[in-house]
């Protein structure tokens, strides 16, 4: 329980340093200087929140095949568009097809990037537990 909910967090800080990121440049690109509201970071921390919960769906108490992994990262990418939507609807975060592409942009920018660190992270996690497995075999 601990690991996911340090994971949590860590996915949270990422999506929202991604978030404040790509709406920063969005607006340098579009030299819309004056758009964000006092209201916008709280807005892009509600969606960092809920976006993080969403990666609840990869939480099992068995291991997951790769097809099982495979159909819950679909599902993730399907939740995470929904939120990201429906709140940026919501929000009125854009007011033109054109907007909702940036915030596609952005999304997707956000999320390879999230994807990628945490595959890492788990990666590492994965070679020392299997490090500390072989010195203990080595051991005996």
């Amino acid at each position: 329980m601990r690991k996911i909910i340090t994971e949590i967090i860590s996915q949270f800080f990422m999506i929202t340093t991604g978030m404040l990121l790509g709406m920063g440049l969005m607006s340098l690109i579009l030299k819309d200087y004056d758009s964000w509201g006092w209201y916008m970071p709280f807005q892009i921390l509600l969606v960092s929140l809920l976006t993080s919960l969403a990666s609840l769906v990869y939480v099992s108490k068995k291991e997951l095949s790769k097809k099982e992994i495979i159909i819950r990262g679909v599902i993730h990418f399907i939740l995470l568009l929904i939120i990201v939507y429906t709140l940026g609807y919501f929000f009125k975060w854009w007011s033109e097809w054109s907007g909702i592409l940036i915030v596609f942009a952005i999304f997707i920018t956000v999320y390879l990037i999230v994807f990628i660190s945490t595959y890492i992270s788990e990666k590492k996690d994965s070679n020392r537990i299997n490090e500390a497995l072989k010195n203990f075999h080595d051991a005996e």
